[in-house]
């Protein structure tokens, strides 16, 4: 257990998928995160749970059916879902998890065509810390 807290406490986000050996959607589940770790190499941690082997890991984080899918960023749940995803849409919950820019905080964008999935106003000095998927931003 302390080696799994060290690995979803990385500033990267960590995908863990719960599962069981004799589960057929988690079987469906496996060439799905093998695509997704080679598109997105060593900007993301996949860890896999066996939840029949690890059955405290399951508990601690409520796994009541498999597969659940769990991003972890800085040791905090930042997305969940039980059953089978895309590769596309697990890149998309990783990569939200990945971007993060610094703006002022009267921030306003100039065109429209921004798109912004969240915003977190952490009080931090004069900042609002934004999180971001796919935005460029310029002024």
């Amino acid at each position: 257990m302390a080696e799994f807290n060290d690995i979803i406490k990385d500033s990267k986000p960590t995908l863990v998928d719960f599962y069981a050996t004799w589960c057929g959607p988690c079987k469906m589940m496996h060439p799905i995160l093998e695509q997704l770790k080679d598109k997105m190499g060593d900007s993301v941690t996949i860890v896999k749970i066996d939840v029949d082997k690890h059955q405290e890991l399951a508990q601690a984080y409520r796994v009541m059916s498999v597969p659940t899918l769990i991003v972890f960023r800085g040791g905090e749940v930042k997305w969940r879902a039980a059953g089978v995803h895309t590769a596309e849409d697990l890149e998309s919950k990783l990569r939200e998890q990945m971007y993060v820019f610094v703006c002022q905080p009267d921030f306003r964008p100039m065109y429209s065509t921004y798109t912004i999935s969240s915003i977190h106003e952490l009080n931090r000095g004069n900042y609002v810390f934004m999180r971001k998927f796919g935005v460029r931003v310029s002024h």
